[in-house]
């Protein structure tokens, strides 16, 4: 089997390259925008003997047609991540997010090819705020908020309130037929690849599967990224600072467990258009994350304890929480999480601590040079 792998330099292509090369049977070609990786975590020693690297643009329409004109599979990861960054780069977000994507849905309508399956990266960033429960109202869905909630004796509750009743609410399980609310630039740009591939799988009648994760983590990912820049910080003896109150939720998922998921959906017999979440269900509030986080690089290289500092600031279009249910891709392509978030945390601090390693004895040589 030939497979293309669209950004598959990047972290979660490197990991996916990686567990493919150990699989028999299959051609990986790769795209990126240099022929190295740029993060090899995973790759086996003899990985040039399966995995050919091309080097180009995600947007040459030319090259895209080329690469799927004989490719069985193609795993499309190109993109820019991150909520926060991507409201500071828009451009630079929708030229690679979308236009990537509208590149490869022309070739897939316009071009000879063989594909027989696409797997696309997304984001439950698309949700927005999820679904809550309310013991008045029921089940209810709030907007975004863009007003920071009113102080009242002090205290500010930071929850959003139900959108019918205005009492209490709180979050329950997001599935995947939910309405697409999600606001932020990278929202945006993932609801748009999500909808001009299948809209144009359909038209060239290729099977689709849409991958929905959570906030990933581990091994190799760029520092832009916030677990990878929260575990730096905490390194640094820095404290990171957290909005609101910290109790915000959010669902960590561990490349590992990515990496699975996406060979279950390669094995998947699918013959249309597929959406999972792809989450652990094991939600932690930002503030026990960032705790765990920072024991964790205490204990592994030594540092001091630093402890989060919560500002109380609001963050205007930020999700509260979202809790996406994982319960279709447990069910159709028995896929549960294995990585528990602490032991998940502790392997990526030991590989900082490896990378930080590596750093200094290429600046001792560069000084002794």
């Amino acid at each position: 089997m030939k497979i293309l792998i669209t950004g598959g330099t990047g972290f979660i292509g490197s990991h996916l390259t990686g567990a493919l090369a150990r699989r028999a049977g299959y051609q990986i070609r790769v795209l990126g925008r240099a022929k190295k990786f740029k993060h090899p975590f995973g790759l086996p020693p003899d990985w040039e003997r399966t995995v050919e690297v091309c080097a180009g643009d995600i947007n040459d329409f030319d090259l895209i047609s080329e690469l799927i004109a004989d490719a069985d599979v193609v795993f499309h990861k190109v993109a820019s991540v991150g909520v926060a960054a991507s409201g500071q780069s828009i451009r630079h977000y929708v030229q690679t997010n979308i236009g990537g994507a509208a590149c490869l849905a022309e070739a897939l309508v316009k071009c000879k090819h063989r594909v027989k399956k696409v797997i696309l990266d997304s984001s439950i960033a698309v949700y927005g705020e999820g679904n809550y429960k309310c013991a008045r109202c029921g089940e209810v869905r709030p907007e975004l908020r863009y007003k920071a909630p009113p102080h009242i004796d002090g205290k500010v509750n930071w929850d959003p309130p139900c959108p019918r009743c205005n009492g209490a609410i709180a979050p329950i399980p997001t599935p995947e037929v939910a309405e697409r609310k999600g606001e932020s630039i990278y929202a945006i740009t993932k609801n748009s690849q999500e909808d001009l591939l299948v809209a144009n799988c359909k038209r060239a009648g290729v099977p689709l599967v849409v991958m929905r994760y959570s906030s990933v983590y581990g091994a190799g990912q760029s520092e832009a990224n916030y677990c990878a820049e929260l575990m730096r910080t905490l390194a640094g003896g820095k404290s990171p600072m957290l909005n609101e109150d910290g109790l915000q939720t959010r669902d960590y998922i561990s490349v590992s467990d990515v990496v699975r998921s996406n060979l279950l959906a390669l094995d998947f017999d699918l013959h249309d258009v597929c959406h999972f979440n792809v989450v652990s269900g094991q939600h932690s509030s930002l503030l026990d994350f960032v705790t765990q986080v920072s024991e964790a690089v205490h204990d592994v290289l030594a540092t001091p304890l630093v402890t989060p500092t919560v500002t109380g600031r609001f963050n205007p279009a930020d999700v509260r929480h979202c809790h996406s249910d994982g319960g279709k891709i447990a069910k159709v392509l028995s896929f549960r999480a294995e990585t528990d978030l602490q032991e998940g945390i502790s392997a990526m601090a030991r590989q900082l601590k490896e990378d930080l390693r590596l750093q200094d004895n290429k600046a001792a040589e560069i000084a002794g040079s």
